[in-house]
């Protein structure tokens, strides 16, 4: 399943193919930018969750999120020159579209 949108296409992918670029983004938005301790952030938890990567169409990775298998969506990251443009509406509208069950569905994120 994939979708696009800004100059972003929005793909699920596997942790063990894309961690490297999922993980990227992730230490640039949240360990880097926002001070999240890397113990935090790093909760063991990839492997058994559903991620969608957002790519530019040159094949810059710029945003994330993920799946839990009891329906949270939450590690939702986008770089800092990508937002405010759709990209994180649109890694979220690919994963509830992937989910099956939307009810089962619950988002743990920030405010700003």
């Amino acid at each position: 399943m994939s979708a696009s949108t800004s100059g972003c296409s929005v793909s699920i992918v596997e942790w063990a193919d894309a961690g490297h670029l999922l993980g990227h983004i992730r230490e640039q938005v949240f360990i880097i930018e926002q001070c999240v301790p890397r113990e935090l952030e790093w909760d063991g938890r990839d492997g058994e969750s559903t991620h969608v990567l957002a790519m530019t169409a040159s094949g810059q990775p710029v945003g994330t999120a993920r799946l839990l298998p009891e329906g949270q969506i939450g590690r939702m990251a986008v770089l800092r020159e990508w937002r405010r443009q759709g990209v994180g509406t649109l890694l979220l509208r690919t994963l509830i579209d992937s989910a099956g069950d939307p009810a089962r569905l619950f988002l743990n994120a920030q405010t700003s």
